[in-house]
């Protein structure tokens, strides 16, 4: 049986005006090629970045089929645990292994294309994962867990 991870609707002082979730315990996921990474409670996300245009052909942001792939894809690109490569692959691979074949060739083609955009860090998300970290650490949690 699949675990889901448990969230909580809120929005991030780092990122006024988005909307997102909270994660509100720790969320183990499996990167293409075998790698297995936590991540924390507390971790902020916005769901799936897909413009409304393609909403009919893949997802909404925040539907419940693709918002594993998403927080997973989300950490990947707010830690820099794996490579984008990598990354992009375990939301593509995740999204066939759940039977969304054709909307995963979607996703996958619009992240490989802008995802560029989105993995170098500005100075917002470099503010907001120094924030993280130190909320971790205040709560006696281990950074190294987290591959921080």
């Amino acid at each position: 049986m699949k675990r889901e991870p448990l969230l909580s609707p809120g929005r991030c002082r780092f990122y006024p005006g988005k909307k997102g979730y909270y994660l509100e315990g720790d969320y183990t996921f499996q990167s293409h090629g075998g790698g297995v990474h936590t991540i924390p409670a507390g971790f902020w996300f916005n769901g799936a970045s897909i413009p409304a245009l393609f909403w009919q052909l893949t997802f909404s942001p925040f539907d419940p089929d693709i918002m594993p792939h998403a927080l997973a894809h989300d950490w990947a690109y707010s830690s820099h645990v794996v490579d984008r490569w990598t990354a992009d692959e375990t939301l593509w691979r995740g999204l066939r292994k759940d039977g969304y074949a054709i909307k995963a060739k979607v996703v996958g083609a619009a992240v490989k294309t802008a995802g560029s955009m989105f993995w170098d860090d500005d100075d917002i998300d470099v503010a907001y994962m120094y924030d993280l970290r130190l909320q971790i650490s205040e709560s006696d949690r281990s950074l190294a867990k987290y591959g921080l």
